[in-house]
């Protein structure tokens, strides 16, 4: 926030300090810079008139976590899952995650269409999703699963959470997803 004020020197003394008040914004940034200027001395001149501060950024850098979803596969053609991909807390950077599926007991093309692509978070933006094409068909088959797995996140500052992965269950009524373990039982009516 702009702020002046003056200073005022004692007989002798050579040096002030001028207090600056930060405010924290919890925001994961570049560092940032902040300028003060001295003007209009009385009973002295100016010799350097202006300094720079570096403010350095302390706040952690957002955590990306993968998510899950749930719906019907489908008869016919392919049906979008998508699979909500979050920041756990806003960034001053735009912030990208790499991701790939990886077939289990699905395989890509006959059950869903295999990728490996880059989401991208603008700075601010914490919420966007990860869409995967699956292959609906009329085989009564049992439950099968893939995985979507988060490779790399960038800048080097943002962590992918170690765990995200997803194993996504589909059959031709319905699917639901499990992390770490496949769903099995019944299907819901």
């Amino acid at each position: 926030m702009p702020a002046s004020g003056s200073l005022t020197f004692a007989p002798g003394q050579t040096s002030h300090t001028i207090p600056v008040t930060l405010m924290a914004d919890g925001l994961d940034e570049p560092n940032e810079t902040l300028g003060v200027w001295l003007s209009n001395p009385n009973r002295a001149y100016l010799g350097q008139w202006q300094g720079t501060a570096v403010i350095g950024d302390g706040d952690p850098a957002p955590l990306v976590h993968l998510g899950g979803t749930a719906g019907p596969e489908g008869d016919s053609g392919t049906t979008p899952f998508h699979f909500p991909i979050t920041l756990t807390a806003p960034s001053g950077y735009t912030v990208t995650a790499v991701y790939e599926t990886v077939p289990q007991t699905a395989v890509a093309p006959a059950d869903f269409i295999s990728q490996t692509g880059m989401i991208t978070f603008a700075p601010g933006i914490t919420q966007t999703t990860i869409p995967v094409l699956v292959v609906g068909d009329v085989l009564d088959e049992p439950d099968e699963t893939f995985t979507v797995r988060i490779i790399t996140a960038t800048p080097p500052s943002a962590r992918a959470k170690p765990s995200a992965q997803l194993k996504m269950t589909m059959n031709r009524r319905w699917s639901r997803w499990a992390m770490g373990a496949c769903w099995k039982g019944r299907r819901p009516s």
